[in-house]
C-alpha cells in the first residue's frame, strides 16, 4: 500500500477485469482508454471519490497530458500504454519504444506534491521480445517482472535510433537518469502481460 490507496490490489483487480475481458472473447478491443477505465473503476471501487479523479490532466507551459491523475491528499500519476500491431513485420515497435520513454521522463518530472508515480504497460508476447531485444543491443532494459529495476541512462537513451527518443525533446538539453522498480506483473491470457512500474521522483 502507498498513502491511502492500496495500489496493490487495485492492480491486481485492473487485471482481473481485463482478463474477464479477454475470457468474454474482446481482446481483440482491448485498448490502453479501456486499461485506463478499468483502473478507475477499480480505484472508486476502492473508495476513491470520482471526484478526485481526472483523465488528461494538465499543467501550465507542459504540451502533452498525463493519462490520468488522482488529487490529493496523496496525488498520484498514471500513464498507460498498450502497444498493439497486427503484424510482426514492419511494426512500429521503434516508435512504440519511444513513447513508452517518454511515460518514465513525463512521469519523474511531475509536480512535487505527486508522491505515487505509475507506468502502466500491457504488453503482448512480441512487444516483449523486441525489449529484450533493445536491452541485448543497446543496454535499455525494462524491468518487466517484480522487483526488477529500470534504469534509464542518459548515454544509452540517447544512442537509440533516432525515432525512440524523438519525444524526448524537453529533456534533450540534459537528459537525466531516470530509474523505476517493478511492483507488480500480472498474467492475462497467453499473450498479455499487465506490468506495473513505480517511478521514482526526478531530485
Amino acid at each position: 500500500m502507498v498513502g491511502e490507496v492500496a495500489w496493490d490490489d487495485v492492480w491486481r483487480a485492473t487485471a482481473k477485469q481485463l482478463d474477464q475481458y479477454r475470457g468474454a472473447g474482446l481482446e481483440n478491443l482491448l485498448t490502453e482508454d479501456v486499461v485506463r477505465f478499468a483502473t478507475i473503476q477499480q480505484l472508486v471501487a476502492a473508495g476513491v471519490a470520482p471526484t478526485r479523479l481526472e483523465a488528461e490532466w494538465r499543467r501550465p507551459g507542459v504540451p502533452d497530458a498525463v493519462d490520468l491523475v488522482v488529487s490529493g491528499p496523496d496525488f498520484a500519476a498514471v500513464e498507460f500504454k498498450y502497444p498493439r500491431e497486427p503484424r510482426e513485420t514492419n511494426a512500429a515497435w521503434t516508435q512504440h519504444l519511444g513513447e513508452a520513454l517518454k511515460d518514465f521522463y513525463r512521469l519523474a518530472h511531475m509536480p512535487k506534491q505527486f508522491t505515487s508515480l505509475w507506468c502502466v504497460q500491457l504488453l503482448s508476447e512480441r512487444m516483449r521480445r523486441y525489449l529484450d531485444g533493445v536491452a541485448d543491443r543497446h543496454g535499455v532494459r525494462f524491468g518487466l517482472a517484480p522487483g526488477e529495476e529500470t534504469v534509464l541512462d542518459p548515454a544509452r537513451v540517447q544512442a537509440l535510433p533516432a525515432t525512440a527518443h524523438r519525444g524526448l525533446a524537453r529533456w534533450q538539453a540534459s537528459l537525466p537518469t531516470v530509474e523505476a522498480r517493478c511492483s507488480a506483473a500480472h498474467q492475462i491470457g497467453k499473450d498479455l502481460l499487465l506490468v506495473v512500474h513505480s517511478v521514482t521522483p526526478h531530485p
